[in-house]
């Protein structure tokens, strides 16, 4: 079985043609760079040349017509191994085989190939033969072989914590830099393997700062805008914002986690929630899980937008705290003719007209910790009807450029260009070529991060992370790109404002993007882990309070020594005043807090520890526990047998036959919606097209799309039932 299809099934033709293999040996033809990468001619030269650029490629190739000697022996053994990765992203198959194929390059070369995979096969299933640890360690799943047998098999953070496990053994052996570093790394994959996140009430807040580096920021979203449509034609599309990334600001990826919609994107944003829980049946109602938000933090906030966001963050919100302007849901229009940029130029002519205002730069603008907050969801709507590669989309987005530039400039003019004002400029999701969004493509959990002002540092100034080689090549610069989770805006925005991080935000601060003193960012970082200790706590108290001591793990025990020993080493280094150790220790206490919430949420959900506990207490106690279960069996029958007394046995036996009746229908519903939807994914249920109905309405409204969408999903279903009648019909098969 790969991705729940039986391979057994599948001839063997359609079996090979969509899988791709990568050997130790790579397989090269005698032929041109284009031959070997697309024998067939199957692909365009523009495809070609993206497939060679994703592999870094581009410098050893002089052209598609390049020939490639016997055995490929003008190229080294890395870049042929690169030809051959080159060819599977081209192939693009939902299989990939690598076996030993990094096994005789340099390290450099296994890095920039694992990379390559992790980026862009994360939606097929990857077969991987390595003896090098930190090949597989993020995988899924490991099989562990010794003499040819199969030993071990389950998740790699699972078989470390296992007593006696061969993996641990080998990655032990390693030595102690190597082996934490491949515990990490395993650790993280599992962690992100459950995305779901618990949300808890009652927290404590968190300390604020009477100095911080900016007295207001100004957050602009652009929805649904992702990082490619950003980037693309080197920015020329967006002339002010361009330089701002090149004179001014910091720019880094935002990754985003699915379902990638509107509202689980905001709450990441704002509240450093990574998902609603409930977010993917209830894309667009109001978000039914309290949860604080950098704006109830905030002195005063003011957003504008659409009415589906805005007010999500002013119900539950202090009063007089968060302000709202929305216009009517009708303006959403996702007719064809409909000019998009008409509800981004709604917000910006609201701004502008709430800027002018003198009693905004006497009683708004001279406050502290001050947000003001620009919904902009023209783009997303563009995307939808138009696409994000077409000529409408690029009007919106330069529309979105000019609308910016005309609002910063207002508020440089209004507070007389003090310098106390940060910008971030952003987007919620991204979306696919089609036009749709909510499943866990890059183009569409990939999103642009640009801030400036008073408080960021210019990418001049930033410290490259060990690794990232990604760059942005403008002006004849390369410009640094950093890599951010869309929960670290949440703190990284406290951080700017000197406001406490939301209660239940599990993002961390990126220490590089700011330009403030070491003390200042010792405070912010500390601010960060207490934040996150708090909600462990939480944890720690309910999980401990419902369990004996003895249940205790050491795996919760070892957390727990190790954060005790972290607060009073940074304690220690506070009250010497030695900020940079602070700051290092705090990463530490939050890496450690992240993954100690992380293991609480994974191992003490209600029915899992149910199960567990219910299965230890079997292991101590198993006659109890079968008498349990044994003696119900055993009374079922005498029962059965009885209650034909207290009924007519022609009324029982109908009311048998009516039981099995419902049993069968029940099957029945499983069984069809099994074969149309058993393998597909669940994000694509709550993934979003008004072009599946715009034929039928225009104007956003929300539960008459829903249920046209449901209507469409029933299509096949109803046909279906539909040839089965008839068949009966030309058959003359009763269906009783």
């Amino acid at each position: 079985m790969i991705d729940g299809i039986d391979t057994g099934v599948i001839s063997l033709e359609a079996l090979r043609s969509k899988i791709s293999i990568i050997p130790q040996d790579p397989v090269l033809f005698s032929a041109t760079i284009r031959y070997n990468l697309d024998p067939f001619s199957l692909y365009d030269d523009d495809m070609l040349w993206r497939a060679i650029g994703e592999v870094e490629l581009r410098p050893a190739i002089s052209g598609l017509d390049f020939m490639v000697t016997e055995g490929g022996t003008n190229f080294s053994v890395g870049q042929r191994q690169l030809i051959c990765l080159a060819r599977a992203i081209l192939r693009n198959n939902k299989i990939l085989v690598l076996d030993e194929a990094t096994a005789n390059v340099d390290p450099q070369t296994d890095a920039l190939i694992q990379k390559t995979i992790r980026e862009k096969f994360k939606h097929c299933t990857v077969l991987t033969v390595a003896h090098r640890l930190h090949t597989v360690m993020d995988s899924d799943r490991i099989l562990v072989m010794d003499a040819g047998e199969a030993r071990e098999f389950d998740v790699p953070h699972v078989l470390l914590q296992q007593d006696g496990s061969i993996l641990r053994e080998m990655v032990e052996a390693t030595g102690p830099s190597e082996s934490e570093s491949l515990k990490q790394i395993a650790a993280g994959t599992y962690a992100r393997m459950d995305p779901n996140r618990h949300l808890m009430n009652g927290l404590p807040d968190g300390a604020e700062h009477n100095q911080p580096p900016a007295d207001r920021l100004v957050l602009f979203v652009g929805d649904g805008l992702r990082a490619e449509s950003f980037l693309k034609y080197n920015l020329n599309r967006t002339t002010y914002l361009r330089n701002i990334l090149v004179n001014r600001g910091v720019f880094g990826i935002s990754n985003t986690r699915v379902p990638t919609e509107s509202r689980p994107g905001h709450a990441a944003l704002l509240g450093g929630v990574y998902e609603d829980p409930s977010a993917v049946f209830r894309g667009w109602k109001e978000n039914p899980v309290e949860f604080d938000s950098v704006l109830n933090r905030s002195s005063v906030s003011y957003c504008w937008g659409s009415p589906d966001i805005v007010h999500m963050f002013s119900r539950g919100a202090i009063p007089g705290r968060v302000h709202v302007a929305a216009y009517d849901s009708n303006d959403e229009n996702f007719a064809q003719s409909a000019n998009t940029s008409l509800l981004d130029l709604w917000v910006f002519d609201r701004v502008q007209h709430f800027l002018s205002s003198e009693q905004t730069k006497r009683t708004v603008l001279v406050q502290k910790k001050v947000i003001l907050f620009l919904h902009l969801l023209g783009l997303d709507t563009a995307g939808h009807v138009h696409k994000p590669h077409s000529e409408l989309f690029t009007e919106n987005l330069i529309a979105v450029d000019k609308g910016i530039e005309s609002i910063v400039g207002m508020i440089e003019q209004a507070t007389k260009h003090d310098g106390r004002t940060a910008y971030i400029f952003t987007s919620d999701h991204g979306m696919t070529d089609q036009g749709s969004h909510g499943a866990g493509d890059p183009m569409e959990t990939e999103t642009p991060f640009l801030a400036w002002g008073a408080g960021f540092k210019h990418w001049k100034q930033t410290i490259p992370v060990p690794g990232n080689d990604h760059v942005l090549k403008l002006d004849n610069q390369n410009i640094p790109v950093h890599h951010i989770n869309q929960a670290d805006a949440a703190p990284l925005m406290s951080a700017v404002l000197g406001t406490s991080v939301p209660k239940n935000s599990l993002g961390r601060l990126p220490r590089s993007w700011l330009n403030v003193s070491e003390e200042y960012a010792a405070w912010a970082m500390r601010t960060n882990a207490e934040q996150l200790l708090a909600q462990y706590y939480r944890w720690q108290r309910e999980s401990e309070g419902k369990m004996l001591q003895w249940l205790m793990s050491t795996k919760q025990t070892g957390f727990k020594v190790l954060i005790e020993a972290l607060q009073t080493e940074i304690a220690d280094a506070a009250h010497h005043k030695r900020y940079t150790e602070v700051q290092s220790l705090c990463k530490m206490l939050i890496d450690t807090t992240l993954n100690a919430i992380e293991y609480f949420q994974s191992y003490y959900k209600p029915h899992l520890f149910v199960a567990l506990t219910l299965t230890m207490l079997a292991q101590e106690t198993p006659t109890v526990v079968i008498l349990y279960f044994v003696i119900p069996i055993t009374l079922w029958g005498y029962i059965g047998s009885r209650w034909r007394q207290y009924a007519p046995l022609l009324q029982g036996r109908a009311v048998m036959y009516c039981a099995g009746f419902i049993v069968a229908a029940e099957a029945l519903m499983l069984f069809l919606l099994a074969s149309f939807f058993g393998t597909g994914n669940l994000a694509t249920v709550s993934s979003f097209d008004p072009n599946w109905v715009r034929c039928f309405v225009t104007t956003f409204s929300p539960f008459t799309m829903m249920g046209l969408i449901v209507l469409k999903l029933l299509i096949p279903v109803l046909l279906l039932v539909c040839v089965l009648k008839a068949m009966g019909i030309i058959c003359s098969v009763s269906c009783r």
